[in-house]
């Protein structure tokens, strides 16, 4: 099977061996310098097929981000686009801060701010749509390490409302959708379900609240994608390759797309990460 048929395959909660690798957030400055001398998506498209990647994030808000995804397509390595949800960019419009007060005081006054994410939000499904993407990817951040930044009933009846829209808009071409959000949603699970999302990109570190959230997410019936948290990739190569060969074994659980959680910022944690999937295929 291609990279792109295996990432589908585990989507519908499926197994493969090897197990399906891929990446989130990649920046080109972390590359191998032989990579970095060209242009990003160039240099990103060249680093993923090295790796011989499942599948690679590509954030739909960069310039170059349509013709990344012709390269990795090319590649038949599964292009899952990235478009900004309606929460972050709501409270960027007021300030976080100031968002988050209002949000407490008066849980509907944001609606327009919402609103006007939203109609972003689809425009940017509608490019990845348009450019074959394989699945779109929501991010909207909604919790922190310990729990939910909003309260569930905010995120039930103003913020997965607005994003199923993304949910309907990429399932009418055959697309499905996921959603990325940093720290723990377990609470979100199954909302995001309801919402018809596919999976989570779920962001939380430490091996063991990985395998927590993933088993709460399995009994939604919700695909997980990552396990490779930058706290654990900065702790040098065998930390990375141990958490790798751990990965493997749960993956044959199902369901499992092993990934980085888009907080990779130096060469050496990318380093570290290639050599934690490279330990998924041993």
């Amino acid at each position: 099977m291609t990279g792109l048929q295996r990432t589908m395959n585990v989507l519908s909660g499926g197994v493969v061996a090897p197990p399906a690798c891929g990446v989130t957030f990649i920046a080109s400055d972390v590359l191998p310098r032989q990579s970095r001398a060209l242009d990003p998506a160039a240099a990103l498209a060249r680093a993923y097929a090295d790796a011989e990647l499942d599948f690679a994030f590509v954030s739909s808000w960069e310039p170059w981000a349509g013709v990344l995804a012709g390269l990795l397509r090319e590649a038949s390595i599964a292009v899952l686009w990235v478009v900004p949800g309606v929460l972050w960019p709501a409270l960027g419009a007021v300030g976080v801060g100031e968002g988050l007060r209002t949000i407490a005081r008066h849980p509907g006054s944001l609606a327009s701010e919402l609103d006007r994410a939203a109609e972003a939000m689809l425009h940017a499904v509608a490019t990845g749509v348009g450019l074959h993407a394989d699945a779109v990817v929501v991010a909207d951040d909604m919790a922190g390490e310990t729990g939910p930044l909003v309260s569930p009933d905010f995120v039930s009846a103003h913020v997965l409302p607005r994003l199923t829209y993304a949910v309907d808009a990429a399932a009418s071409a055959g697309v499905p959708a996921l959603l990325h959000s940093d720290g723990d949603i377990s609470a979100l699970l199954p909302a995001c379900r309801d919402a018809g999302f596919v999976g989570v990109h779920a962001c939380v570190s430490g091996a063991e609240a990985f395998e927590r959230v993933y088993a709460h997410a399995r009994r939604q019936g919700l695909a997980v994608l990552g396990g490779l948290p930058a706290r654990l990739l900065s702790g040098g190569l065998p930390a990375a390759v141990l958490a790798g060969t751990r990965l493997a074994i749960l993956a044959q659980s199902g369901g499992l797309l092993i990934a980085d959680d888009g907080g990779i910022t130096t060469p050496e944690e990318y380093a570290a990460l290639l050599a934690a999937l490279a330990a998924t295929r041993d």
